[in-house]
């Protein structure tokens, strides 16, 4: 979903696949400027069995080279990961939040590692786009908020 308002674009690519990057570039063409861009940072869904790690993390990564090559093509001026801040609460899935991306090390991954300009909101925080945020704040909270859920049995 593009939304096109007061001279901006925000883009929503959560559950969008692109099997071919010849169609990730056409979109790019066709929207020209990307000021926001809105994508899930991690899996939600099932991904393996409790003894099969690798598969966790096999799709973990597979996240992050989508995220990296949703940010090169688009190049949005602020990358907003907003979707798929999953907490496995069930004993049957509970293991997979050991390979889950979360929000912290998608941060880190964006900002140093792909020099993104990435902004964190905590839930019900807004931000203008064209203002700076500092999203320090944001990221303790989700880290306690998850530590404190691992914390406690499922």
């Amino acid at each position: 979903m593009a939304v096109f308002a007061e001279g901006k674009t925000a883009l929503n690519l959560n559950d969008c696949v692109f099997e071919r990057r010849e169609d990730l570039v056409a979109l790019k063409r066709r929207l020209g400027k990307v000021d926001v861009l809105l994508l899930q940072l991690s899996y939600a869904n099932w991904v393996g069995n409790s003894d099969d790690r690798a598969s966790h993390e096999r799709n973990a990564q597979r996240k992050r080279v989508e995220v990296q090559l949703q940010l090169q093509i688009v190049d949005p001026v602020i990358f907003i990961p907003f979707a798929s801040f999953v907490y496995f609460s069930h004993p049957e899935n509970f293991f997979m939040n050991a390979a889950v991306n979360r929000v912290s090390s998608i941060y880190k991954f964006t900002t140093e590692r792909l020099g993104v300009s990435t902004v964190v909101l905590y839930s019900g925080e807004r931000r203008e786009v064209g203002k700076q945020k500092d999203s320090a704040e944001s990221l303790c909270r989700y880290e306690r908020d998850f530590e404190r859920a691992l914390s406690s049995p499922p």
